[in-house]
């Protein structure tokens, strides 16, 4: 019985110290797991079948994505109230992130809840795409993939190259 009440004082306790840990954090960031991957890989391949067919395109994670997923929108091939499809656009606009601005993928846990988010190298600078076209969408305001993500890339702009090595473009 000792040893019982021992093992629930232990799971007690350590529940405790947990959430009186998160509650001083104001966000947690992990690493996606193979389950995360895996559902944003299905998803992304909805986007890809609708390239392959619409426009003979496959998504590369660059910026020719941007212009291809912007025909589907332009062409009514994707409609403004498909969400699933709308953030695994969003998804394939975050890859384009990854690969041109150096960020990459993590889940982001604060009081609101958990979402998927780039994240540059170990910082606080965050962006999440997931929902950049659908929230866009559902506020019925038009959808520039393009201009999101040149403002994703000048908010990110200071941050690149920051840090001990400078790298010019010229």
């Amino acid at each position: 019985m000792p040893l019982k009440i021992s093992f629930t004082a232990i799971i007690l306790y350590t529940l405790l110290a947990t959430s009186t840990a998160y509650s001083d954090e104001k966000y947690k960031v992990e690493a996606l797991w193979p389950l995360h991957i895996k559902a944003m890989n299905n998803q992304k391949s909805k986007v890809g079948d609708l390239l392959k067919l619409h426009t003979g395109s496959n998504l590369r994670a660059d910026l020719t994505d941007i212009t291809n997923m912007q025909r589907l929108l332009d062409n009514y091939i994707v409609d403004k109230k498909d969400t699933e499809i709308l953030q695994a656009m969003g998804m394939a606009l975050g890859d384009v992130m990854v690969k041109e601005l150096g960020m990459h993928w993590v889940i982001y846990e604060d009081k609101i809840g958990r979402s998927k988010a780039l994240q540059y190298q170990k910082t606080q600078h965050f962006l999440f795409p997931v929902t950049m076209l659908s929230r866009r969408a559902a506020g019925n305001a038009p959808i520039d993939i393009q201009v999101f993500y040149d403002k994703a890339a000048k908010k990110m702009e200071p941050y690149l190259n920051s840090g001990p090595f400078i790298y010019y473009d010229k």
